[in-house]
């Protein structure tokens, strides 16, 4: 009786569970997410990816004033990401997992798959290239960077190279001799992790001109056109040409740059010839200043502690030198150590302002790298030429004074002085201004000395006070007299020089007046003992 009993119970609780089971399959769920209906399915590497948000159905199909949100989205590693309004962004190529909520009704959630792809190629940015070349030299392969959001493989770049005549060029151990003058092509294909492919054409020049020891520009010949390019903030604003109609010397002609719109300087960025730097004391060219205004003439400089911009006089030629021991910047304005120049950039800017006049023109000749010649005991070479290379300049001095190396007023032994001229700046009305000289890039060896004089001549009809701010030492220089001014090189490497007309107060003492002159030579000093 009992085991009836107990088995009637398992019918009826096997009847109930059959009953239940059969109800569960036929009822269908109040509401879904329909990710069914979204197109959105691929998106691109780096690029904000904005999820659509799909609709919410009864389960009669009808859409519901429910609203979907997204929940949350796993990245192909299984990483969360962080979602702001349904937008992430995606950092790898995959399989993306979007999961969708419905905050009104628990429990509600969808997910979505996407992929992420990467369809845009690297961009290609050059990290060494020879552009200019004599005839027979050898050459090494280009190199490169990639910029790309799957990251660049480099591995698979190839570059090619062909000659003037269109001729593919041998290639062995990424080198390459030019045996043509003219234009080589470099071809190169470089890819990304993804597989995409960007391509670059460059040139390099060739040359047969007969080179010359120690030039960083052939720029008195046509050849010396396709080694300067503008300065890329300056397109469009300036134009160059060879002429041969305005030349210095010997030389057959010269680069022209006009000044032709906007409101930027002038500037240019030189393909150098020569890379190592540290075998000369300076490098220097002679430039002609064609306009009615005096302007101010510097290279791009890392370290530009004091500035390095000469003032050129209007309507004349004047040499323009700089210290070759000096770090130099590239267009790009990225460091250059002086053992390996690729590039030398040469600005242009009126006294007064940060621009260059438009309908103005300039005129370069060939520049080349050079030694001092021999004076034992010289640190300071106001008596060469290329004595610019060791001016220091300061805001004042670039506007009211103007540096000129010329050979008749001289200390006796030396090849020539420094001329400083006051004068007045175009759009001012002072009549007077003090006299700035920093003697700095002073030449090695100068510890080894002491006793430190240079050669200062005042022409004028008028006395003229000298300070060094080094040792806060005063000499008063009268007419027509020239003298050899003891000095101390101060702790920074430095002589600071200034110059006043003297006062009965004593104090600083007065302004020089437009015009004023002063001749100054070579630093020198006597050997420690």
């Amino acid at each position: 009786m009992k085991k009836k009993f107990l088995l009637k119970i398992l019918v009826v609780i096997t009847f109930i569970f059959f009953i239940v089971g059969c109800d569960k399959k036929e009822i269908k769920p109040e509401y879904k997410i329909d990710v069914e209906s979204i197109t959105k399915l691929v998106g691109e590497l780096g690029e904000t990816f904005t999820a659509q948000i799909p609709k919410v159905l009864d389960k009669n199909g009808k859409e519901t004033d429910y609203v979907a949100s997204v929940l949350s989205v796993v990245d192909t590693n299984g990483n969360k990401l962080n979602v702001t309004r349904g937008r992430f962004l995606p950092n790898e190529i995959g399989i993306y997992t979007i999961t969708y909520e419905v905050k009104d009704i628990e429990g509600l959630t969808e997910k979505l798959e996407i992929e992420i792809e990467d369809t845009i190629p690297p961009i290609i940015t050059v990290t060494s290239m020879t552009r200019i070349a004599f005839l027979n030299e050898t050459i090494e392969l280009p190199t490169f960077s990639l910029d790309d959001r799957s990251g660049g493989d480099l591995k698979r770049g190839i570059t090619t190279i062909k000659d003037p005549d269109g001729i593919s060029v041998n290639v062995t151990n990424n080198k390459f001799v030019v045996t043509k003058p003219g234009t080589y092509t470099y071809f190169t294909k470089q890819y990304d992790n993804a597989g995409n492919e960007a391509t670059g054409e460059y040139y390099l020049e060739v040359s047969d001109v007969v080179k010359v020891t120690g030039r960083i520009a052939y720029l008195d010949e046509p050849f010396g056109k396709k080694q300067v390019t503008t300065f890329s903030h300056f397109e469009g604003s300036q134009k160059m040409s060879f002429q041969t109609k305005i030349k210095h010397g010997n030389e057959r002609g010269a680069l022209k740059v006009e000044k032709i719109s906007g409101q930027s300087s002038v500037g240019i960025i030189i393909s150098v010839m020569e890379k190592d730097f540290t075998q000369f004391d300076y490098i220097g060219f002679w430039f002609y200043n064609d306009s009615n205004r005096p302007v101010r003439v510097y290279t791009i400089l890392t370290t530009q502690e004091y500035g390095d911009g000469i003032v050129a006089k209007p309507k004349a030629w004047t040499y323009i030198a700089w210290d070759a021991r000096r770090p130099f910047a590239t267009g790009s304005i990225t460091r250059q150590d002086s053992n390996d120049i690729n590039e030398l950039g040469i600005f242009i800017q009126d006294m007064d302002n940060t621009y260059a006049f438009i309908n103005t023109a300039y005129y370069f000749g060939n520049i080349d790298g050079g030694k001092y010649s021999y004076l034992e005991d010289a640190f300071v070479r106001y008596d060469h030429k290329a004595g610019s290379s060791q001016i220091g300049l300061n805001s004042a001095a670039y506007t009211f004074q103007q540096f000129t190396y010329q050979t008749k007023v001289k200390r006796q032994g030396e090849e020539g002085s420094l001329n400083i001229k006051m004068i007045s700046n175009p759009n001012k009305t002072e009549t007077s201004a003090e006299g700035f000289l920093r003697l700095y890039n002073l030449l090695d060896g100068y510890e080894e000395f002491e006793n430190f004089t240079i050669w200062i001549k005042n022409p004028n009809s008028f006395s003229i006070r000298v300070h060094n701010s080094s040792d806060n030492s005063v000499v008063v220089i009268k007419p027509g007299e020239e003298i050899d001014y003891q000095v101390t090189i101060g702790s920074n490497k430095q002589v600071i020089l200034y110059f006043n007309l003297p006062t009965n107060s004593g104090g600083k003492g007065a302004k020089l007046p437009f015009g004023t002159e002063i001749f100054v030579g070579a630093l020198r000093g006597k050997m420690r003992k």
